[in-house]
């Protein structure tokens, strides 16, 4: 209820100050009290955009249109599509999974869930 009320508001300063990294350690500590309960962040169009503008400050997508598209070639080209931050957030849940897993979690398909449904959000 506390993150909910002040947490969120917080971890948007991280992310609009491109602390992206440290926003994966928050929400490695913070998610796993939240699957049980998963619409409090779901619900929460506050935490949907900064999940948003994370996944987009991350992606390092230059604005100008033939910026983009030399950018869309080189993702191609070298197979790399995803930010570092990504690829740590992806680690995070892939490890918040496994956990997930141990007796008296909330399992799995919790955790999917919650990522599904964060994901496909009409935000993002």
């Amino acid at each position: 209820e506390k993150f909910c009320a002040e947490g969120i508001s917080l971890l948007g300063i991280l992310v609009h100050s491109r602390h992206l990294r440290t926003v994966v350690h928050v929400l490695d500590k913070i998610l796993p009290l939240f699957y049980p309960c998963q619409y409090y962040l779901l619900k929460n169009e506050q935490f949907l955009s900064h999940l948003l503008l994370f996944l987009h400050l991350d992606s390092g997508v230059p604005q100008g249109v033939t910026q983009q598209v030399t950018h869309k070639v080189a993702q191609h080209l070298t197979g790399a599509s995803h930010g570092d931050n990504v690829k740590l957030l992806n680690s995070m849940i892939q490890a918040h999974i496994s956990v997930s897993t141990q007796p008296n979690e909330v399992g799995p398909v919790a955790v999917l869930e919650f990522w599904v449904q964060a994901l496909i959000s009409q935000h993002l």
